[in-house]
């Protein structure tokens, strides 16, 4: 995992974890996608989901 801020095309810049990249690759302007996912369930039944940028 890394860190990185990912330059939206509307110009807003965006801090956010990188998971699933090799930090040897990292590189400025490398193409990433944002993923949503589940963190966690509660005992309700309630989902937590948290999002991540990954190589795309």
């Amino acid at each position: 995992m890394a860190v990185g801020t990912v330059a939206l095309p509307e110009g807003i810049q965006l801090p956010g974890q990188l998971k699933d990249v090799d930090h040897d690759a990292l590189a400025v302007g490398m193409p990433v996608r944002v993923v949503v996912d589940t963190l966690f369930v509660d005992d309700d039944g309630g989902e937590a989901l948290s999002w991540w940028f990954e190589p795309a």
